[in-house]
């Protein structure tokens, strides 16, 4: 015969109304005492008393009137133990052959190892499908648990590698007013998602006319739903951001694809040296650089742009015509794989580098005014990051793929880094296309999951594609790409040894060495300062290429003077 089990004595902390009468109890008796005590000469104590037993009394009558401040809440799940044959309590459809699904019990075990108090599961969002857990939900106990971005961060990171996603991505949904998430693997983006055939400008005219209403989409949200930016109105400027694989150089072709549809001038600055080398011929693309020199020169040709567009606009306005903003070409500036341009700079012109810089700087903050805009596009950030005016002017940061810590801490605003974590967390590195971005307005700053489309790019090898990517794409070039009108000259400058004032000239050799060479100029030997001062110079005009200009042209590789070492200055306006 088996004893029975002598029951153990456990003392509880009192609590809700049984709280409240103990602490009635002991603040009635400290406040008598005080009261009784007022009056002797050392009221020190009694006056200590006096205080304590009024607080304690207050919290003890709200304690007695009211119960609990934290209602015991009404799950739909059942918390962790209640017997459903399992330790975890789990209902029958999460249990294989009388056993827990592992996936399944894997999240629990985290989840009450991690939060055994804060969280229960809400076992109506638990679902398998093929023995592959595809969602699980859990509740907060607390009334506005998920309502601090930390806390969401630290749920997220723990439950979602707790299993792998076999079928995508993780994605959690939080839903702040019943305190619930629900974690799913099932994705409603489309693996892949292609841009609609974009309106195409029809002269200058038209393009300056469509600027005021013009919006680029960046892709599609989870509803499918595309998302647009107006460069004229919140969003003069872009940062891209990526990650090996992540998308960024398809994402931002698709972007510039548009730029170039509705009649903007660009000017592209190639970090890589090669990925924009197909478009230096394509209409709408002004001057395109393949190497530090010609990244000074391409940038400040803009910054010239903008300062001549901003000297002419005041000259105007005080003659009364206040219609000059509306006949200004859009112009846009790409800064591709800036972080190895920005590390290059530094090494060739460590003492002059930030007067490229300031070029940026000011093409950020002025550029709005002037129908002038910028992408800067990275595939990683380096410590010292984006500065931070940079940041202040740009209202639209993109991160393509799973953001790293140097990227969320140096290129997103710390308002929404948290967010931007939870989210980019979501992102498999299976999943090409997909992104974050974080959009800054009047309202304050959010961040959204999007899939970039996959367009056609002069720069993309059509044949390595799939039959209805081709089919796609065909159909893309024909009715947009190849229908859009040069209305704008290609630009270079004049390679040359600028003239020094009186003195020394630091150039003297190398003038020898270029009328011994053909005219050759090496113009890697050039300071920043000089290279600004080159001349610029159209290469083509409505009946084609210019030709006494070109020597000046890089695209001809047998005459340019300026050789493998081609830079660019300073141009304005020219038009065809």
């Amino acid at each position: 015969m088996t004893a029975p089990e002598v029951p153990t004595e456990v003392w509880t902390y009192p609590k809700g109304q049984t709280l409240g009468s103990l602490m009635l109890m002991i603040g009635s008796g400290a406040a008598l005492y005080g009261i009784c005590t007022v009056g002797y000469p050392d009221l020190i104590v009694p006056m200590l008393f006096l205080i304590v037993g009024v607080v304690v009394l207050e919290r003890g009558w709200s304690k007695f009137t009211h119960g609990d401040v934290t209602p015991e809440p009404d799950f739909d799940g059942m918390p962790f133990g209640d017997d459903f044959g399992n330790e975890f309590g789990a209902p029958d459809f999460l249990s294989e052959g009388g056993t827990l699904n592992g996936e399944a019990q894997r999240v629990l075990e985290v989840a009450r190892a991690t939060w055994p108090e804060e969280l229960i599961p809400a076992w109506d969002k638990f679902e398998l499908k093929d023995g592959v857990l595809v969602s699980y939900g859990f509740k907060a106990t607390k009334p506005g648990f998920f309502t601090d971005d930390g806390i969401k961060t630290r749920v997220v990171n723990k439950l979602t590698n707790a299993v792998e996603a076999s079928q995508g991505s993780w994605a959690p949904d939080f839903d702040v007013k019943t305190d619930t998430l629900m974690v799913t693997q099932r994705s409603s983006f489309p693996p892949i998602v292609m841009p609609p055939h974009w309106p195409v400008v029809r002269d200058k005219v038209d393009a300056q006319d469509r600027y005021a209403s013009f919006e680029y989409a960046i892709g599609v949200d989870k509803d499918g739903k595309q998302i647009k930016f107006s460069p004229g109105k919140a969003f003069p400027h872009m940062g891209m951001y990526g990650t090996t694989g992540g998308g960024k150089s398809v994402a931002t072709r698709s972007i510039l694809a548009q730029w170039q549809s509705m009649g903007a001038m660009i000017f592209a600055v190639d970090g890589k040296n090669t990925d924009y080398a197909a478009y230096m011929r394509e209409p709408g693309y002004v001057a395109v650089s393949t190497n530090t020199q010609e990244h000074i020169a391409v940038v400040h040709m803009f910054r010239n742009i903008l300062a001549h567009r901003q000297q002419m606009g005041s000259k105007l306005s005080k003659q009364g015509d206040t219609s000059w903003k509306r006949k200004l070409t859009p112009a846009l500036l790409v800064l591709d794989e800036f972080a190895s341009v920005l590390n290059n700079l530094k090494s060739d012109y460590p003492k002059e580098f930030k007067k490229f810089i300031d070029d940026i700087t000011y093409i950020l903050k002025i550029g709005r005014e002037m129908r002038c805009h910028l992408i800067l596009a990275t595939q990683g950030m380096y410590s010292d990051g984006l500065p931070g005016d940079w940041l202040n002017n740009i209202a639209v940061h993109i991160c393509m793929g799973k953001p790293d810590n140097m990227i969320l801490s140096k290129a997103f605003p710390e308002e929404v880094r948290g967010m931007a974590r939870l989210k980019g967390d979501t992102i498999s590195k299976k999943t090409r296309g997909r992104g974050i971005v974080s959009i800054t307005t009047d309202k304050g700053t959010s961040v959204e999951l999007f899939q970039s489309f996959y367009g056609y790019s002069p720069a993309e090898d059509m044949a390595a594609q799939s039959p209805d990517v081709q089919r796609d794409w065909t159909s893309f070039k024909a009715e947009v790409s190849d229908r859009i009108p040069k209305l704008y000259a290609r630009q270079w400058f004049i390679p040359e040894y600028p003239e020094t004032d009186e003195g020394k000239d630091p150039y003297e050799k190398l003038r020898t060495e270029s009328e011994e060479n053909g005219g050759f100029i090496k113009l890697n030997e050039l300071s920043i300062a000089d290279i600004h001062k080159l001349k610029p110079v159209a290469l083509e005009d409505a009946n084609g290429p210019i030709p006494g200009n070109r020597c000046y042209d890089p695209l001809e590789t047998d005459l340019y003077i300026g050789g493998d070492h081609g830079d660019g200055g300073a141009v304005v306006d020219l038009d065809l």
